[in-house]
């Protein structure tokens, strides 16, 4: 039984490393290499190397990348529960990253957008049996939802990183979510986007206080909020003077990409391993090690390819 379930995309990433981005008509040489990812394996990935039994729903192409992806996860000791769709692709993300550590990404979603409702209602038991569910959108949305109901109905924790933007997210999709963890583009966009609401940019800077205000008005779930060098901040309570803030591990980045995925993943499996064992969400607690481990992951290059083990969190940060 997987403590925790990720419904989520599969992509294989094709990475490029260059010294700076190149400008619009612009050629630049750079360093070529290729690793799995998706937001939603990335997030499988980053939990199950918590030492979280973990089992992740989503859908293939019938092409080499799609079997490379199922043997990846099991190799991983992710339990895959994936829906092969006939006529498309697996997913494909080109990333390129600058000697900053920044990226920019296109992502061909093939298979991901094809994730049938069907499919995750054929594992109604797999969710039931869980602690913890861990969405985002980058597969289709309907199936997104459908994934939330099984698991509202069944008792089970749900968390939203409603990741990427995207304006087809159904208005419901935020009352299904008792947990969200957006970043602050993220962030600010839904919050214009369903409610006219336009922040300040220095909001991020003196925010405790007022993000539980802004959260609650996008959704009533509790809120997450990752703000890369500035750290985390978080409302969790139904106090908005308990929201509080988590700052980040002073590292030395290389490559960026996938550290909010790092965090998400390893949000999930604390917040599972918690529940699992009959324990009241620590939620200071669960925000520090996720910081900790998107800090390790962004000092070296690739996504998965740079998550730490749980071993390697404890022998930099200590247990």
């Amino acid at each position: 039984m997987a403590a925790l379930v990720v419904v989520g995309s599969l992509n294989q990433d094709l990475i490029f490393r260059t010294g700076q981005f190149p400008a619009p008509g612009e050629t630049r040489l750079g360093q070529y290499s290729t690793c799995l990812g998706g937001k939603g394996l990335n997030q499988a990935v980053a939990a199950a190397r918590m030492g979280v039994e973990t089992a992740m729903i989503g859908a293939i192409g019938p092409d080499s990348h799609g079997e490379t992806a199922r043997n990846f996860l099991q190799q991983e000791g992710i339990a895959a529960h994936l829906q092969r769709v006939e006529d498309s692709h697996t997913g494909v993300a080109s990333i390129t990253v600058d000697d900053s550590g920044e990226n920019l990404i296109v992502v061909a979603a093939g298979a991901n957008a094809a994730l049938s409702e069907a499919h995750v209602q054929s594992l109604e038991s797999t969710i039931a049996e869980a602690r913890v569910l861990l969405v985002q959108m980058e597969v289709n949305p309907a199936a997104v939802l459908a994934a939330l109901q099984l698991a509202r109905e069944h008792g089970v924790f749900t968390v939203l990183n409603p990741a990427p933007l995207r304006e087809d997210i159904p208005e419901e999709i935020w009352q299904w979510a008792d947990l969200i963890t957006p970043n602050e583009t993220e962030f600010a966009w839904y919050l214009k986007q369903h409610r006219q609401l336009e922040l300040h940019p220095d909001y991020w800077m003196e925010a405790e206080a007022q993000l539980h205000a802004f959260s609650r008005t996008l959704s009533p779930a509790a809120c997450i909020l990752t703000l890369g060098q500035m750290g985390a901040l978080a409302a969790v309570d139904d106090d908005a003077e308990q929201a509080f803030r988590v700052l980040p591990e002073a590292v030395e980045a290389v490559d960026t990409t996938g550290a909010g995925d790092a965090f998400s993943g390893a949000l999930a499996a604390g917040l599972a391993e918690q529940l699992d064992h009959g324990l009241t969400p620590d939620w200071p607690a669960l925000l520090q090690r996720a910081s900790q481990v998107a800090a390790l992951a962004v000092e070296r290059p690739g996504t998965t390819t740079a998550f730490p083990t749980r071993e390697q969190v404890q022998q930099r940060f200590g247990a």
